[in-house]
């Protein structure tokens, strides 16, 4: 019986791909974060320039720019009033939304790699701010 022990692993595959594809965490999911991903743009903004300040938990300020000739909903990343890039296109809809209603959001590295390509070398999550 193969099939016993090959369903079971190419589901678990299946999911962590489908995870990866959709730019998104499959299990455990935090309901304080809005966002874990990419920054879009990061190659054309200061990133590069600025990285070498980054580490895993640096954060970044998140402003709305709905003037962005390309997307309404448009959400830029800034350290040290640098911007760093965005919020890519197809996810930023409900943090958009959410800093449009005032509610206070912060966003840090949570994976940082000088060596991987430059979209590829920083993983941001965009949550809550917690303010006591």
């Amino acid at each position: 019986m193969v099939l016993n022990y090959s369903f079971p692993i190419f589901f678990a595959r299946f999911g962590r791909a489908l995870g990866h594809v959709l730019n998104m965490k499959v299990m455990y999911r935090n309901p304080h974060i809005v966002y874990e991903g990419y920054i879009a743009g990061y190659q054309y903004h200061n990133g590069s320039q600025m990285e070498h300040l980054f580490a895993q938990g640096t954060e970044f300020s998140l402003k709305h720019e709905p003037e962005n000739p390309f997307d309404d909903h448009a959400v830029a990343l800034y350290y040290n009033n640098a911007r760093i890039g965005f919020i890519p296109p197809d996810r930023n809809i409900e943090v958009a939304s959410r800093l449009q209603h005032g509610e206070p959001l912060k966003a840090r590295i949570v994976y940082f790699d000088p060596q991987s390509e430059p979209w590829e070398r920083v993983s941001v999550e965009v949550l809550k701010d917690e303010i006591n």
